[in-house]
């Protein structure tokens, strides 16, 4: 897909790379992580900061809920990886 990748250790992290930084075209979070902020609460503030951000959220955790942020399901291969932010980013995403 050609992206360039920043990471974050937890979402508090996150969302101060999000403040200083010029707006990604995805954040691709997990929904549990370490820190005050969760990946959907991430999520959601990246989306009233950049509201053009597409999101992707990722879990390994059956009933976890995502609200209205699409989910990858762990296990997931690099192929599906790929094949879910192709559909995020994309105009009409299916």
């Amino acid at each position: 897909i050609g992206l360039e990748v920043t990471s974050a250790p937890s979402g508090d992290v996150a969302r101060q790379l999000l403040e200083s930084g010029p707006c990604p075209s995805i954040l691709f979070s997990d929904i549990r992580m370490p820190g005050g902020l969760n990946g959907v609460q991430l999520a959601t503030w990246a989306m009233q900061h950049c509201p053009e951000l597409k999101v992707l959220l990722q879990t390994g955790y059956a009933e976890e809920d995502a609200g209205r942020f699409p989910v990858l399901r762990k296990p997931f291969t690099a192929e599906e990886l790929v094949d879910a932010i192709a559909r995020v980013l994309s105009p009409d995403p299916a």
